[in-house]
């Protein structure tokens, strides 16, 4: 029987790390893009696990870079694409995150579109595209697919905050473990039922 070959972008991330573990697990062969493939300690976790040594490869590729990605994702059945800048922006958060993940997700699917192996792209995001509005989450307000956060109102009221901020926004920040995250991922690809947005949430 012929395994699943799939593409794990940003392969060293937290999520992605246990993405790729839990493909291995499952018998997939993955190809997973990292920046630099010349420092052992940063991808030492990754050659270390399980299966690592026989279905997978790893390959250097760049958000920002057009056509980097093209070697990874060629043959593939599925594409995880999960890189993507993640940091507290401390003086230009368009240019630090935004923009790096807009032109890096537009990079990532121009080399999807070149390779007609590929199926099924699953994107991952954060509650942040969803969670910011302004729209105040009382009992009787129910969230639904319309709700997508507001570039105008995160200008206004500056939500990213940074550390060492001397006052701080009254909310709580949702958690969801990561392991219920990688495990999505492979049901978002493996589920041909699958289509459309999904919120993971505590």
């Amino acid at each position: 029987m012929q395994k699943t070959v799939v593409c794990v972008t940003g392969a060293l991330g937290f999520i992605a790390s246990w993405l790729v573990k839990f493909l291995l697990h499952r018998g997939y062969i993955v190809k997973a893009s990292v920046r630099d493939l010349n420092d052992p300690k940063k991808v030492a976790h990754l050659l270390a696990l399980d299966g690592a040594s026989e279905r997978l490869q790893l390959f250097k590729a760049n958000l920002l870079e057009e056509g980097s990605f093209d070697a990874a994702i060629d043959g593939c059945d599925g594409v995880f694409h999960i890189a993507s800048p993640f940091h507290d922006p401390r003086n230009d958060p368009q240019a630090e995150l935004i923009d790096p993940a807009v032109k890096g997700t537009l990079n990532v699917l121009k080399s999807c579109a070149k390779s007609p192996s590929v199926k099924r792209v699953i994107l991952t995001s954060s509650f942040a595209s969803v969670g910011f509005n302004g729209k105040p989450l009382t009992p009787d307000v129910m969230v639904d697919e319309t709700w997508w956060t507001l570039p105008d109102f995160c200008k206004e009221t500056k939500v990213f905050v940074s550390i060492g901020a001397e006052t701080f926004p009254n909310s709580t920040f949702p958690w969801v473990d990561v392991k219920d995250v990688a495990n999505a991922h492979i049901l978002a690809f493996e589920n041909p039922l699958a289509s459309g947005r999904y919120c993971l949430v505590e």
